[in-house]
């Protein structure tokens, strides 16, 4: 049985944006590596994103997304460091994207 790697990010970005770039072809393209593309595929897709209050007085106003990856059955035989690395890169691909388009 092999291990669970994690990444994730808080993204300055809305949550419409972020959940947009990771349905969107165009947009997967542009910031996912092919392998990352080839999975989104097949995915089901992420959750929807909740509605976050645009007045900056209100509770919840502000939240940044957070979006994570996950990998899971990673061989035992697997250096965690490069791993981790390459899962992270995702988070901060997706990121530099929208944030650079906001």
């Amino acid at each position: 049985m092999g291990r669970t790697d994690r990444a994730s990010r808080a993204i300055a970005a809305s949550p419409a944006t972020v959940y947009g770039a990771l349905l969107d072809r165009e947009a997967l393209e542009a910031w996912a590596s092919p392998r990352r593309r080839a999975r989104a595929d097949r995915a089901v897709g992420p959750a929807a994103p909740r509605r976050v209050p645009d007045d900056p007085h209100l509770p919840g106003s502000g939240v940044r997304p957070e979006v994570a990856v996950t990998a899971t059955g990673v061989p035992p035989g697997s250096d965690p460091a490069p791993h981790e690395a390459g899962l992270a890169s995702s988070p901060a691909n997706l990121a530099s994207y929208v944030e650079d388009a906001g």
